[in-house]
This record gives C-alpha cells, sequence and structure tokens, in this order.
C-alpha cells in the first residue's frame, strides 16, 4: 500500500518570490562616453607589449648544466645570471629557466656524485650561443654543460 502526499502551495506564496528577485535586480552603471576633447589613453598592456619569442630572429636552443653541489642559491643566481646576460645582451630571448634541486649524478663527475641541473630554453643567433659556450668552459664551478639547437619538427 502506498500513501499519496499531496501539497499544496499558497497562490500568494509565487507572485512574491518574483517580485523580490526583480527588485534585487541592480541595474548596471552607464558606459562611460569619451568627450571629442579628451585624448584616450592607449591601454597600458599595449604599451608594454613585449615580441613573442617566436618572432624573434634566430634559433632555438636548449642549454644544460651541471653546477657544483655546495654552491649556494646567491652563487647559482650569479652564475644564470651571467649566462642569461649574455643571450639577451646578445639580443636574444630567454623562454624558460628551470633549476632543479641536488640530484645524484649517474657517475662521478670530478669527485663530485651530486649536482645542481639548469635547464634553459632560449632563442637568439649563434654568437651569443658561443659566448655562453665560451662562459661556461671558464666557470669553474660548472661541473659540465651541453647546448643543443633544438629542431622543428
Amino acid at each position: 500500500m502506498t500513501e499519496e502526499v499531496i501539497v499544496e502551495v499558497a497562490p500568494e506564496e509565487t507572485p512574491r518570490a518574483v517580485e523580490t528577485v526583480e527588485e534585487a535586480a541592480v541595474p548596471e552603471p552607464p558606459a562611460k562616453v569619451e568627450e571629442p576633447g579628451e585624448p584616450s589613453a592607449p591601454p597600458a598592456e599595449e604599451e608594454a607589449a613585449v615580441p613573442a619569442i617566436e618572432t624573434l630572429p634566430g634559433r632555438d636552443y636548449e642549454l644544460i648544466y651541471i653546477l657544483e653541489p655546495t654552491l649556494d642559491e646567491r652563487q647559482v643566481q650569479e652564475i644564470n645570471g651571467r649566462v642569461r646576460s649574455v643571450i639577451e645582451n646578445g639580443g636574444g630571448a630567454i623562454e624558460n629557466m628551470r633549476v632543479s634541486e641536488l640530484r645524484r649524478l649517474a657517475y662521478p663527475i670530478k669527485k663530485r656524485n651530486e649536482g645542481l641541473y639548469v635547464v634553459i630554453n632560449a632563442r637568439c643567433e649563434p654568437a651569443p650561443i658561443r659566448e655562453v659556450d665560451r662562459v661556461l668552459k671558464l666557470e669553474e664551478r660548472v661541473l659540465r654543460h651541453m647546448i643543443l639547437r633544438v629542431e622543428d619538427i
């Protein structure tokens, strides 16, 4: 046996609910109208627009280097800043720079079993990359480095 429950809604309740919703609606503020005498300022986003890295001349490179594990954060930032300045002064741009935590090496390098990996994706001409290669060869705190030219697929 099933019981049927009938719920009756009072006709007065429904119109009141609709009225309160309409009353609660807030009118939109009027749009700002520019007067003909006022110079319009361009949006700040357009002024500070930096060309996309894909539009820069040159090739895509990936730089990978391993730093000594005993370096503190300031020394790591110094080396990374030096590499960044060489690339940017040569007319290139750095798309991405990642510094990993201390990682175990596959085999000892300069009697070290751990190192800090730094990976940089950049776009520039070949001349700044040759300078980065020279800088990394002369830097004693760099255990190994490798520079790869990324081919478009």
